[in-house]
């Protein structure tokens, strides 16, 4: 089969411990814009035109266990 059966990806969702300070990363130092949210959830849409990512506010950070690559599963990179 040579042709691809998928087209790139959409967007991908992050739970992050700060949702101001995780939004001004990607708009402040990368440069994209925010094109979304919900202030009810929270969450911050971002998107750099192509990729859309999902920023979700931790509903608890002070409790939120950082990402460990050798024992979570889910999302790397």
């Amino acid at each position: 089969m040579s042709e691809k059966m998928t087209r790139g990806i959409h967007h991908v969702g992050l739970t992050v411990t700060d949702l101001a300070l995780s939004a001004g990363f990607f708009t402040g130092l990368l440069g994209w814009e925010v094109v979304g949210g919900n202030p009810d959830y929270p969450a911050v849409f971002v998107s750099d035109g192509s990729v859309t990512v999902t920023l979700w506010q931790a509903e608890r950070p002070s409790s939120a266990h950082p990402f460990d690559k050798n024992n979570t599963v889910g999302l790397h990179h």
